[in-house]
């Protein structure tokens, strides 16, 4: 009489690294059958989410701010040379990166002929992040009134990067150069 081994017997000793006995016969799996309908596509997955790293800031804040500002020699916007300017906002940065809060500032300058003139920028933020140095950058739509007379300019994109070096804009596809604080300045509070 031989003796045989369940599958599951000699499963276990193979993972064990034994051996079976000699003389043991060692169960056969029935061949595959085909599938009587095609596979099903894989669907795509969603991006692997990043984990924060250890020190990592919270993903939430509580922003606000107020002061001036003042630009390096050479900042142009809207047909004005840029000395500085006044900011306020108050939002709140969520964990999902949404965002909700306002964002103002008057761009302050002179036009080719000596007039000053100040821009204005009135924005409403929609997403935001912490970032890693410390500071906060929020984005949004604004209506940019150019103090022209004529009538402001609407859905204006905008992003504010503000910290302790300062505050850093970019209207539409315009990237001001960033503006040292010289007086007030910005709270960022982490949850």
């Amino acid at each position: 009489m031989k003796r045989t081994l369940p599958l599951l017997g000699v499963t276990a000793l193979l993972l064990l690294g034994i051996a079976a006995p000699a003389g043991a016969q060692l169960p056969t799996l029935p061949a595959p059958t085909p599938a009587l309908t095609p596979p099903l596509p894989t669907p795509a997955l969603p991006p692997i989410p990043t984990l924060p790293t250890p020190g990592a800031p919270p993903t939430s804040a509580s922003v606000t701010g107020t002061g001036a500002g003042v630009f390096p020699a050479g900042a142009q916007y809207g047909g004005l040379t840029l000395s500085g300017s006044r900011f306020g906002n108050g939002l709140v940065i969520n964990p999902d990166g949404t965002a909700s809060g306002d964002f103002q500032t008057n761009l302050l300058g002179t036009t080719l002929l000596g007039v000053r003139r100040e821009i204005t920028v009135e924005g409403l933020v929609q997403t935001g992040a912490l970032n890693q140095d410390g500071s906060v950058t929020f984005e949004g739509t604004s209506s940019v009134d150019l103090g022209a007379g004529a009538l402001p300019l609407g859905g204006v994109p905008f992003r504010v990067t503000m910290g302790a070096l300062g505050v850093e804009l970019m209207l539409g596809a315009t990237n001001l150069p960033t503006q040292t604080l010289s007086v007030g300045g910005v709270s960022i509070i982490r949850d």
